[in-house]
Formats: C-alpha cells, sequence, structure tokens
C-alpha cells in the first residue's frame, strides 16, 4: 500500500515535471526543482547561455551563508523552499538573476511533492508591472506642473522623516517663493509663467541631496524639508538655491526668496512651517532675492498659500511640451533669449543632462555649435551662447549625415550608427557611445544650411518614448524657425565679419586662421598628405619703417604675402599678426626637405623684385613638420619660437622641432 502511494507520488511528480516541459515552450518562465535531501536546485530554461540547466548544489547553505547571488530576500527564499505543504504556494520577491544578474520582482509559486521531498516551482517576471504599479502610485504624490511632490504627499513624507529623526541631529525647514511672480504671468502669459514654476522646481531639484524633500504648496510657492544637517550646511545649500534662480532670467530679472528655520529634538511640522513663514516674510520686507532664518518673531502676516486652502488644492495644469515652447517663443524679446529659456526648459521637463543646437552647412563641409545646455552645477547657470565653435567634416559624411535626418528626422544614437561614416568622423560621434542621445532635424533637400539640435542623457539605459521624440522634433522646429534668419548674415554683418576675419594684406587674422586650418587638417587626413607650420619673421621692420616710410616697408610686406597666397592657395592657410612682421602659414608638403628649398626659393624670388637690398629687410622663417598626437598650436608654437631665434644676414629657413613639456 505504502508503495502504491510512493508509485503515486512520483507519478503526480512526473506528471508536474511534464507539466512545466511543456509551459518551457510558451512562456519565459524559469522553472525549478529543488531537492530537500540534498540541498540541489535545478533551474530550467535558465537565462544562462548554453545550457538546458543550471544546476546549483547547497543552494539553502548558501543563501543562509550570504554566498548567493541569487537573492537579497533570504528570509522569503528559505521560506519557500522549507514549506512541506503540498498546495501551492505563492510569494513576490526580488532576486538577482543571471546572466546579467540584475535585481529585479518576481513571483515564485512552489509545491512540495513529499514523496519525493522535493519542491518544484516556477520564477514569473513581474517587475514591468510592479514598476507600472509604482509609477501610478508616485503620479498620484507628484504636482503635475512641478515635477516635485504636491502639498499632501511632501507633508506626508516630512511628518514620516519627523517621526523617525534621529535624536540630537538637526533638521531644516525652508519655505521659497518666486518674487514678484503676478508681473511674470501679467507680461509674458500663464503659459510662460507655468515654464518658470517648472524651471526654478527643476533647478532646486538638482541642487538637493536625494533624500531631501521638497513640495509644491501651490502658485508659485514650495517648501523644503531637509534631515541630519547643520547650520553652515544649509545656509551653503540655500544660497546656492537662490544664486541659481537668480541667474535663471534671460527674459526678465528672477529670484526667490526662503524663509528658514533650523530644530532639533522632537518639533512637528506645523511649528517649523510657522517659523519658516515668518521668516519668508522677513526677508520679502528686506528686500527679496535673499535668505532669512527665523529669528523667535512671529508675524501676523504671512505669505504662504497655507492660509488659503482653495488655492492649494487646485491642481496644476501639465501644459504639453510644444505648448509652453510656443508660449516661449511668442513672448520672448530676442531669437538668443527664446533659445535660452526654451533649451533649459524642455531639459528640466525631460530630465536631460545636455542639450545642443547646432548649424550644419554642407557646402562648406561645416559644423557650428551655436548654443549649449548643461545641468546646473553649484548654482551657475549652464545654458551658454557659444563662441561659435566651428568643426570641418568630409563632404561625404555631411550629405551622408544629412539624408539620415531627411530620411528619419529623429535618430537615436547607437555605437553601430556610427559605423556609416568615415573614420575621422566615427571618432567625433565615438564620445557619444556613453550616453543616450537624440539628434532631431526637420531638414528638407532643399536646405544647404540646415538646424540639428541633440539632446544627451548621460545614463545610456535610458529609452526615449514616441512622444518625448515627438516633442523634440516640435522643439527643434521652433528654435530653427527663431534662429535661420538670426543665422543667415545680412551684408552689413558680412562686411563686418570679413573685417574680423582678414588683415589688410588679405591675410587670415589668428583666431580665423584656427578656424579654417580645420579644412586642411581634415583634407590631409583624408588623403593621407602631410601638414606644416611655417612661422615667416621679417626682420628689420621697424628701422626699416623709420627709415623709409610706413607705406613702403607695409607694401613690401604685404606683397610678400600675396605672392605667399599665390603659390598653390588651395593647400595653404596664410595668416598675420597684428604686429605685421609676423606671419603664420599652414601648408600641405611631401616632406620636410622638399618643402624647405621650395619655401626657400620663394623667399628668394620675391625679393628680388623689390628695390635694391630690399629696404634692407630680411626674411626668416621656421617650418615645423606635424606629427602624430600633435596639434596646430604645437606646431605653430614650435614654428614661431625657432624662427624668433633666428639672426642671419639674408633669407633663411630653418626646421623647427616641438618638444612637448613633460609634467
Amino acid at each position: 500500500m505504502a508503495n502504491d502511494l510512493s508509485n503515486k507520488g512520483m507519478s503526480n511528480l512526473e506528471m508536474e515535471r511534464s507539466r512545466y516541459s511543456l509551459m518551457l515552450h510558451i512562456t519565459k518562465d524559469v522553472f525549478f526543482e529543488y531537492n530537500c535531501d540534498t540541498d540541489e536546485l535545478l533551474v530550467f530554461n535558465s537565462p544562462i547561455r548554453g545550457r538546458d540547466a543550471a544546476k546549483v548544489p547547497g543552494f539553502l547553505k548558501s543563501v543562509e551563508e550570504g554566498t548567493t547571488k541569487l537573492s537579497p530576500d533570504l528570509i522569503p527564499v528559505k521560506s519557500l523552499l522549507s514549506c512541506r505543504s503540498e498546495t501551492p504556494l505563492s510569494e513576490e520577491l526580488r532576486l538577482t538573476m543571471p546572466p546579467d544578474y540584475t535585481t529585479q520582482w518576481y513571483r515564485v509559486t512552489v509545491k512540495y511533492f513529499a514523496s519525493a521531498n522535493t519542491v518544484i516551482g516556477n520564477i514569473h517576471d513581474i517587475n514591468k508591472n510592479k514598476e507600472e504599479v509604482a509609477q501610478l502610485k508616485e503620479k498620484t504624490l507628484i504636482d503635475p506642473l512641478s515635477k516635485v511632490y504636491n502639498k499632501s504627499a511632501a507633508i506626508e513624507k516630512i511628518n514620516d522623516a519627523l517621526s523617525a529623526h534621529v535624536k540630537g541631529t538637526k533638521c531644516a525647514f525652508a519655505v521659497l517663493d518666486i518674487d514678484n511672480f503676478k508681473r511674470v504671468n501679467d507680461t509674458f502669459g500663464h503659459l510662460y509663467g507655468d515654464a518658470v514654476i517648472s524651471m526654478v522646481a527643476g533647478s532646486i531639484k538638482n541642487l538637493l541631496d536625494p533624500d531631501d524633500i521638497i513640495g509644491r504648496f501651490g502658485g508659485d510657492e514650495f517648501f523644503i524639508f531637509i534631515d541630519k544637517t547643520d547650520a553652515e550646511a544649509v545656509e551653503a545649500k540655500f544660497e546656492s538655491i537662490r544664486a541659481t534662480v537668480y541667474n535663471m532670467g534671460a527674459e526678465t530679472e528672477m529670484s526667490i526668496s526662503i524663509g528658514a528655520t533650523l530644530a532639533s529634538g522632537k518639533c512637528r511640522y506645523e511649528d517649523l512651517f510657522k517659523q519658516a513663514d515668518s521668516a519668508l516674510y522677513t526677508a520679502k520686507k528686506n528686500g527679496k532675492n535673499r535668505v532669512e532664518f527665523f529669528d523667535g518673531n512671529y508675524h501676523d502676516k504671512t505669505i504662504s498659500y497655507a492660509d488659503n486652502p482653495a488655492d492649494n488644492e487646485k491642481p496644476g495644469k501639465e501644459h504639453s511640451i510644444t505648448e509652453t515652447v510656443l508660449e516661449i517663443a511668442s513672448k520672448s524679446k530676442t531669437s538668443e533669449a527664446a533659445v535660452l529659456t526654451i533649451m533649459r526648459q524642455v531639459a528640466t521637463l525631460m530630465n536631460l543632462d545636455c542639450v545642443e543646437v547646432l548649424f550644419y552647412d554642407v557646402e562648406e563641409n561645416r559644423a557650428d555649435l551655436l548654443f549649449q545646455y548643461y545641468r546646473e552645477l553649484n548654482g551657475k547657470f549652464n545654458v551658454t551662447i557659444s563662441d561659435k565653435k566651428k568643426g570641418y567634416y568630409a563632404h561625404e559624411d555631411m550629405v551622408l549625415f544629412k539624408s539620415l535626418l531627411m530620411k528619419h528626422q529623429c535618430i537615436v544614437y547607437t555605437p553601430k550608427f556610427k559605423e556609416q561614416f568615415t573614420p575621422k568622423f566615427r571618432q567625433v560621434l565615438s564620445y557619444s557611445d556613453e550616453m543616450s542621445l537624440v539628434y532631431v532635424s526637420n531638414v528638407t533637400k532643399f536646405d544647404g544650411v540646415f538646424c540639428v539640435m541633440s539632446f544627451k542623457d548621460f545614463d545610456k539605459s535610458r529609452l526615449w518614448t514616441p512622444q518625448e521624440l515627438k516633442d523634440i522634433l516640435d522643439v527643434e522646429k521652433i528654435v530653427a524657425m527663431h534662429l535661420n534668419s538670426a543665422y543667415t548674415l545680412t551684408a552689413r554683418e558680412k562686411t563686418l565679419e570679413n573685417k574680423l576675419s582678414f588683415m589688410e594684406s588679405g591675410a587670415f587674422t589668428i583666431s580665423r586662421f584656427y578656424e579654417e586650418s580645420g579644412k586642411l587638417t581634415q583634407n590631409a587626413y583624408l588623403n593621407e598628405g602631410h601638414l606644416a607650420a611655417v612661422h615667416y619673421t621679417i626682420k628689420n621692420y621697424y628701422p626699416a619703417m623709420c627709415k623709409y616710410g610706413r607705406e613702403k616697408v607695409n607694401t613690401f610686406v604685404n606683397g610678400f604675402i600675396q605672392s605667399l597666397i599665390s603659390f598653390h592657395d588651395s593647400s595653404r592657410i596664410v595668416a598675420q599678426y597684428t604686429d605685421i612682421s609676423n606671419i603664420i602659414v599652414l601648408m600641405g608638403c611631401e616632406d620636410i626637405k622638399s618643402a624647405m628649398d621650395d619655401l626657400l626659393y620663394e623667399m628668394n624670388t620675391y625679393t628680388k623684385t623689390q628695390p635694391e637690398n630690399g629696404f634692407g629687410l630680411v626674411i626668416e622663417a621656421a617650418i615645423c613638420l606635424f606629427d602624430a598626437g600633435m596639434t596646430i598650436g604645437d606646431a605653430t608654437d614650435a614654428a614661431r619660437t625657432a624662427s624668433l631665434s633666428l639672426n642671419t644676414k639674408e633669407n633663411a629657413i630653418v626646421e623647427a622641432k616641438f618638444v612637448p613639456i613633460v609634467k
């Protein structure tokens, strides 16, 4: 009889195994069998590659000793595997599963078979459901406009923190109010005002620690709770918040007033609020844009929305990013102010680390970086107008990049994306391998010059939602409309740019020289050519000027520069320093010896065409060939140093060597 029961029990176990075996083909669940006698765990459908099953000997022993990687939830795992109930048991717990051993939520169901002293069960991934539930719960606690805790949620969390407050430590509470906010609303409109609230909240959050609590009362007022702190740290943090907000105003002066209090021991939220609100009244009274700490004096008059429950409980409206950006654009006084504010607002709403605005010129094969935003650090305002940094690239890269943007409009960067381009452009793109990045442009086939925006999150695991991609595409369209007219130079601006780019002789200025050098370095790279920097010095320039006059001597110098430009002008760039007598050239060459022979020939040929003895002027030069790892600055510095150290009575050229500084 006992044998029959045993056979029946084994039969049931085999049936259960068969059922699980069938389910292996239709589910992603992981199934396991645990032998209570041998303490061996057998895992089927294991994520471990190359195996149908994984054996883990001494499993419960490893759980007890804390040597297993499989679970941080020790007690539930031990309880499930030690159960002796033949009725199925189920529990939700966190497991760390191979192959990447990330910890997430699973539902584990087990059933015990006494006849074999074996537990059999399955592990079902419920992490996505858990996260969705957590997000829904969190959403009910968050103010939709500012993305910080709403009033009731923040007060609940502060009360929880106060009940767990450690005796002997200090805590701080502050009430913050945006100064003259009604004027912002009246001047720029409510959508712009909402954008200000959102940006202020985002900036404050960036300056707080993860354990600090920030909530929004309503309107333009926020409150902050900081536990386990001291007076010096709190004062520095609140001053950093004040300074950050003060530096935000691209359109109008923006500031906040902060009322704060510091307490120790057991205290109530109501008392902290009353003290901070009185300090806020003092801050407003003393001129705004300041931090005031409670001085022991309570004021009957208060600033806070806490006294107006009707305003408090009005839910904030969450405007779309496109709506907000359009409002900012329509109310801004200048294109630059609009772009600055838009970049900051979008970065705040989307929790981005960096936003950039670039213009690409396919005809010039050039990319100009116009604006950059970086997340605030130490109270500094990090949206900047760049100095129009330029980069030159292969024409095929520019054409390909444009065609890809025309086709997709939004390109989520992956390391595979860069493999389509030339080696140099791949090297430029490779810095993006460690971040999550989207390129966005509304370029058409008729655009020779077009706007591109890049949106960056330094967390490379970020996933971009379809709505986010749609929003940032709209943002780029609005920004491009604002900048297209500003980017196109007027006739007057072109004249001014020429004055800033060229010397009277026709040579480039030094600043323009470094911009234009990108073209030659790009061509040399693509054609595996060689580059050299040459520094010319016109010796005896000042004595000759005193003897023969400035006009005659400058005619000699300008003529020499024109002769340099006329020789192979497509493969060299000629620039002139402001002291006139020093000239720098970047040129392509085959090798150093032939280049020196050619340059000395050019120098002597020119001086022979000049009046007898050339006013006593001597041309001395030094050439530095580019080596691997050198920059244009390295080469020009080496050539200039060598050239200025020469002292000959006739035209001469020498080779210069760059010697790196060893630190």
